[in-house]
């Protein structure tokens, strides 16, 4: 229950953050997220969401290697695309989700996942 209540507290409050200009179309069924398959300590890192609704709120979660956690707020853009650029700060997994609401409930469901190692 604390988990749910500080993911939703975290939504509200988090920064909302512009997709990329001139991101292309989606082609994907349904929300996705993509990004590198591993990295190193020090390199930045983008993961890329498509697939969401035009214009919508997106919730992220990212959890970082060293145990530390991100809850921010992304807008799709008019394709449904968004992009999120973070820097590896340790080595281990790192792993993203992408919310999206539940229709009629006013509640979100996590719609898409995606994680990478980093390397020392």
């Amino acid at each position: 229950m604390r988990r749910r209540h500080l993911f939703t507290a975290a939504m509200v409050v988090a920064l909302l953050v512009a997709a990329p200009a001139g991101a292309k179309p989606s082609h994907s069924a349904g929300p996705a997220l993509s990004g590198p398959v591993a990295a190193t300590v020090g390199d930045q890192y983008t993961v890329v969401g498509s697939g969401f609704a035009p214009g919508g709120l997106v919730p992220l979660e990212i959890a970082e290697a060293d145990g530390c956690c991100i809850a921010l707020n992304m807008v799709a853009d008019r394709y449904g695309a968004f992009a999120y650029t973070g820097e590896v700060w340790a080595p281990g997994t790192y792993r993203v989700r992408a919310a999206v609401p539940r229709k009629g409930s006013g509640r979100w469901r996590i719609a898409a996942s995606w994680s990478f190692d980093a390397y020392p």
